[in-house]
């Protein structure tokens, strides 16, 4: 999956009066390391809003607004 900008206007989603702007890059794999020791598991496909996704993903820029 590419690279996207979610765009979330502040009350679009119901019971949240936030909105959220993000620039996601999904993984189609990663790797989490405790204590020196690989954890198991693997990312799976996700819609984030109408785009492809994973549920690996770098939130590379998230701003938080809520409505004026």
């Amino acid at each position: 999956a590419e690279p996207f900008v979610l765009r979330a206007e502040p009350g679009s989603v119901p019971g949240r009066a936030h909105g959220v702007y993000s620039c996601f890059v999904p993984a189609r794999q990663a790797q989490l390391t405790v204590n020196g020791q690989v954890a198991s598991g693997r990312p799976f496909p996700e819609q984030r809003g109408d785009k492809e996704s994973s549920t690996a993903v770098l939130a590379w820029s998230e701003t938080w607004v809520l409505a004026r």
